[in-house]
């Protein structure tokens, strides 16, 4: 693989049809058409995969980079394709992000995101990283979506008001940041999803403006500085902090002690857990406890003296209670119960 080899394509044109039509001929791959879905394969030179553009409703559509590439691929995008509002997420990958006027270039990588619009004499770059590649684009025409949300336009905050108003592409918008995890949820959903027809076209119509509105409510709280959604970023170290639970069961750990080891306040490690995990710390903690505990039973080396200890419970009788809390019944009827079965 040439590390420095970089494939070149160019996008002229704002609708679906028209840009998938000409990125297959710059391709030379085979356009598929499904209604208002364009599918356009990545060509065996370049690497696997495939690009799809998916025109929507008043002046909504999707650009799904989901491809593997051994070159830089570089999508250029001029002209009257350069006059949209876009949301972008990378989702896998890194993507570097620049504008012909040289003022703008950036690395888009995985968890981030940008809310992008230009002027229409700048040109922009998108250039894929050689790898897996997965990025996901929202386009708005922002002429025809303004129709939709005329009425409500006045309620967005005044940076976001004024790009949206800015029909005429005269004004130059960027915001780049780590996104959400819901965010991130909804993006997979568009990548992944078994639906047909109008269930299909419908589902990805009202996942992407999930995620529209996610990022504008993001943005306001942003601002505001009382932002406490959980960033996908954020996500490791919220698996890292259950995996440190999981390995603390006899010992215990004080969530200040957690929340130091993986680099969250408390107040995001409490929240994190219920938005991710959709549990509480403690509840997590008790789960963990007892599975291990039911595990130790089903072994039968311990005692349920020694397995309640084993597991961060001092008193047995706390043990007992929570165990029959969970399972429906005490620990020495499950081992009875084990034990009769074998």
């Amino acid at each position: 693989m040439d590390a420095n080899k970089i494939s070149k394509f160019v996008i002229r044109h704002k609708s679906g049809r028209e840009a998938a039509e000409e990125l297959a001929k710059d391709l030379k791959s085979r356009l598929f058409e499904d209604c208002h879905e364009y599918s356009i394969g990545v060509p065996d030179h370049i690497g696997s995969g495939q690009i799809k553009m998916i025109d929507l409703f008043n002046g909504l559509s999707l650009t799904v980079y989901d491809f593997y590439t051994s070159d830089t691929l570089e999508v250029l995008l001029k002209n009257r394709a350069i006059c949209m509002l876009r949301f972008s997420y990378c989702l896998e990958g890194s993507v570097i992000h620049n504008l012909s006027d040289n003022r703008v270039k950036l690395a888009v990588n995985s968890n981030s995101g940008l809310i992008h619009a230009d002027r229409k004499d700048v040109e922009l770059s998108l250039k894929f990283q050689p790898g897996n590649i997965r990025f996901l684009c929202i386009e708005i025409d922002r002429d025809k979506y303004l129709e939709k949300i005329k009425c409500d336009v006045e309620y967005l905050p005044s940076q976001l008001e004024e790009i949206f108003m800015d029909v005429d592409c005269s004004k130059r918008f960027l915001f780049h940041h780590n996104y959400l995890h819901s965010i991130h949820e909804t993006s997979m959903d568009i990548f992944v999803n078994d639906f047909e027809g109008v269930v299909r076209r419908t589902y990805i119509e009202a996942a992407a403006l999930e995620i529209v509105s996610q990022q504008i409510f993001d943005f306001v709280n942003e601002n505001e500085g009382k932002s406490n959604a959980v960033k996908q970023v954020e996500v490791e170290q919220l698996k890292k902090a259950r995996d440190i639970l999981r390995k603390q069961l006899k010992a215990g750990i004080s969530i200040k002690e957690l929340s130091k080891m993986v680099g969250l306040n408390q107040n995001k490690l409490k929240l994190g857990f219920k938005q991710v995990f959709g549990r509480t710390i403690n509840n997590t903690l008790i789960r963990m406890r007892l599975e291990k505990a039911k595990l130790l039973i089903v072994a039968n080396d311990l005692s349920i003296h020694e397995i309640a200890e084993e597991v961060g419970y001092q008193n047995k009788s706390f043990f007992t209670r929570k165990f029959k809390e969970r399972y429906g019944m005490l620990p020495s009827e499950f081992r009875k119960e084990i034990t009769a079965s074998q």
